[in-house]
Formats: structure tokens, sequence, C-alpha cells
């Protein structure tokens, strides 16, 4: 159980947070983790506009995949653009698309989106995932 885990995360400190908890959890089940960071952008951004935050995005998922693999766990990094589909939608895709059986997610990142409700990112991950889900705080 959890071979495969994705952790979503964007450097905010429940994100910090939850890397900890999946370098436990990993750890102990000897589980291949994806960090993943989703960049919420607008539609076709051209290429200029992106840079820093992509940056900062970057930089996160490294230092993240770094502290995983120090601690002995099997760890890949992704950054991904949401440029059509809202963050929690892309979290639980790349979920899907590894076959992962938990998903850990920091509490309280919140999205703009099309979203009228502001719902909270982790909210949505939680109603829409195939998968277990943890939510660190």
């Amino acid at each position: 159980m959890f071979d495969r885990i994705v952790l979503a995360a964007n450097g905010a400190a429940n994100s910090w947070k939850a890397v900890w908890a999946t370098v436990d959890l990993a750890e102990k089940r000897r589980s291949d983790v994806l960090v993943l960071h989703v960049l919420e952008g607008p539609k076709d951004p051209p290429l200029s506009d992106v840079g820093g935050s992509t940056g900062d995005c970057i930089e996160f998922v490294d230092k993240a995949v770094s502290i995983l693999k120090d601690a002995g766990v099997s760890a890949t990094g992704e950054a991904r653009m949401s440029a059509s589909a809202s963050v929690p939608w892309m979290i639980v895709e790349a979920a899907r698309e590894r076959d992962a059986s938990l998903i850990v997610i920091g509490s309280g990142d919140r999205t703009d989106g099309d979203d009228p409700f502001l719902r909270n990112v982790t909210e949505r991950v939680l109603h829409i995932a195939p998968s277990s889900v943890l939510v660190v705080r």
C-alpha cells in the first residue's frame, strides 16, 4: 500500500510540512514519490511572462526532491503550468497517470481560478481524487 505517492505542494509552510510527512511515510513504505507543483497561469502565456514564477516553482520541486533523496527515498519532480485545467484536476490527473495510491497535500492552499466560490485546492482534491489523500497541517 502507498507504493507510489504524489506530493502536491507549492512551497507554502504547510507544503513543507507535507514534504517532511512524505519523507517519513515513504521511508517506511519504500515508496516512489513524485513531487508535483502546478503553477496556475493565464491561458497561452508568452514564455517571457512565466519565467520568474516558473523558476521559483522549479527551485521548490528540486529542493523537495533533494530532501527525499537524501532520506533514501526514490523521488522525481515535475512542475506543470495550468492554462486550461484547474490545479486540483491537474494534481488528480498526475496521480492517475502514475497509478498513485496516495496524494499528499498541505492544507490551506487557495486558488482563484474560475471557481466562483474560491474553493480550497486541498478540499477540491479530496472530493475528486481516485486514491487516498493525506492532508498535512
